[in-house]
C-alpha cells in the first residue's frame, strides 16, 4: 500500500444502528456509490475499469451538473433530498450556532426529508456507510469511524448488505477528494486513488449479486485550482465595514448599507480574481442576507485560522460543477443521456426505482425517463 493512504484513514468514530422496519414485498433495490469530490473531466480522463463497465451497462449523463455552492455538505444535501440550498436550507459545510458558539452540522438541520426518511417512511430498509447525510438510515457506520479507507469503507458496506439486506444502500468513498486536495486532480496520487476506489467499487458490487439491484455511481463537486490568495478583495474591502466569510473558492459579505453592498459588487466584479458576485436576490442564491463573490479558477480566499487547500471546490468553475452521473442494472437499456441533468434529479429517480411517488419537495425530474440514444454511442474504455 502506498504511503499517502495514510492521509486517508482515521481512528476514531461511531457505529450506530437504528430499529429494523417491516419488510415490505418489493423486490427492486437501489446501491448509490458517491465517489466524493471527482469532476465528470476528471472521471473520463481516469480509466476506473468498474465504472467505464457500469456505463457501457447502463445510463450514461455526460452533462450533469451539481448545485451552488459546490460544497461537500450542500451538495450531499441536494443528493440526498432533491431540493437545491435555497430549499433546504444547507448553503454550508458548518456554521457556529448563536449562544452556544458550538460548531452545528447543517446536514441534521435540513428543512426538508432525506431519501433516508422517505424511504422508510415506506416500509423500506436502509442502509449508509460513510455518508453526510444519515438522518433517517436505520443502519449506519460513519466516515467518524471509518476515516476515507476505501477498503475500510467496501467491507463495512459488504457487512451491512449481508447483515441487514437493505433495500437502499448508499456508500460514499472520500479518499479521491482527500487526495486531490493535497495533490490536485491532475497528478498521479489522485489518479491512483482513483483506481484504488474504483477496484473497491469492483468488490462491493461482486458482492451484491441480485438481478434486481440498481447501481447508481454520481459525485457530489469536482475540484479546482485554488494556490492563489484573492488580495485584491481584502485591499477592496479593508476601506468598508463589510462582515466578510471566507469558503476558499467564494466569500460572503455584508454590510448594513444596500447601496454599499451594491457599490461593492460592481467594483468587485472588475477584478480579474473573480468570476461573478451572487447577490441575495439573484436565483441561484441561497445566502438571503450576503453577496456572494465566487473566484476564477486559480483563487481562494481565506481568513486567519481557515484550513488553505491549493485544490478545492465551492465556485462555479466547470471543474467544480460538472460531475459523472451513471445508472446501471438489468432493467436498464444502456444508452447516453446528453441533456442537462442534475443532481438534484437522484433522489425522485431512486424513489422511482423503488416504486415510490417522490414527495413535492423533490424538484428533479425521474432520469429513467430520458430519451434513449443508440447503445453504440456509449463511450467504451
Amino acid at each position: 500500500m502506498s504511503d499517502w493512504k495514510t492521509l486517508v484513514t482515521t481512528c476514531s468514530g461511531l457505529l450506530s444502528a437504528g430499529t429494523e422496519p417491516s419488510s415490505p414485498s418489493r423486490s427492486s433495490k437501489v446501491v448509490h456509490i458517491i465517489i466524493d469530490g471527482i469532476s465528470q473531466e476528471f472521471f473520463m480522463h481516469t480509466r476506473m475499469r468498474t465504472c467505464r463497465r457500469l456505463m457501457r451497462e447502463g445510463i450514461s449523463f455526460s452533462d450533469c451538473t451539481t448545485i451552488w455552492p459546490s460544497l461537500t455538505g450542500p451538495a450531499h444535501t441536494a443528493i440526498n433530498s432533491g431540493s437545491p440550498p435555497a430549499v433546504n436550507g444547507v448553503n454550508r459545510n458548518f456554521f457556529i450556532s448563536e449562544g452556544s458558539r458550538h460548531v452545528v452540522n447543517p446536514l441534521k438541520e435540513s428543512r426538508v426529508e432525506s431519501i433516508a426518511e422517505i424511504l422508510g417512511s415506506h416500509g423500506l430498509r436502509t442502509a449508509g456507510i460513510c455518508g453526510q447525510m444519515n438522518r433517517g438510515l436505520q443502519y449506519y457506520v460513519s466516515e467518524a469511524y471509518l476515516g476515507h479507507h476505501a477498503e475500510h469503507i467496501t467491507r463495512a458496506a459488504i457487512d451491512a448488505w449481508n447483515r441487514y439486506s437493505p433495500q437502499y444502500l448508499q456508500v460514499v468513498y472520500f479518499a479521491v477528494d482527500t487526495i486531490q486536495h493535497a495533490f490536485g486532480p491532475h497528478s498521479s496520487e489522485a489518479a491512483e486513488t482513483a483506481h484504488w476506489v474504483d477496484e473497491q467499487i469492483g468488490l462491493l458490487l461482486d458482492q451484491i449479486q441480485d438481478e434486481h439491484v440498481v447501481v447508481l455511481i454520481s459525485a457530489d463537486h469536482g475540484q479546482a485550482s485554488a494556490a492563489v490568495h484573492a488580495e485584491e478583495i481584502d485591499s477592496l474591502l479593508a476601506g468598508s465595514s463589510a462582515v466578510i466569510e471566507s469558503h476558499g473558492r467564494f466569500l460572503l459579505y455584508h454590510t448594513d448599507s444596500p447601496t454599499v453592498d451594491q457599490e461593492l459588487a460592481g467594483r468587485l466584479e472588475q477584478l480579474s480574481c473573480v468570476q461573478q458576485v451572487i447577490k441575495p436576490s439573484d436565483a441561484i442564491s441561497c445566502f438571503p442576507d450576503d453577496y456572494a463573490v465566487v473566484l476564477t479558477d486559480g483563487y481562494s480566499h481565506y481568513q486567519q485560522n481557515d484550513v488553505y487547500y491549493r485544490w478545492n471546490h465551492g465556485g462555479l468553475s466547470n471543474l467544480e460543477m460538472q460531475v459523472p452521473l451513471i445508472i446501471s442494472g438489468s432493467c436498464i437499456t444502456p444508452h447516453v443521456v446528453s441533456d442537462a441533468v442534475s443532481v438534484l434529479d437522484i433522489a425522485p429517480t431512486i424513489c422511482e426505482l423503488l416504486h415510490i411517488t417522490p414527495p413535492e419537495t423533490m424538484q428533479g425530474q425521474i432520469l429513467t425517463n430520458r430519451t434513449e440514444l443508440p447503445e453504440e454511442h456509449v463511450a467504451r474504455s
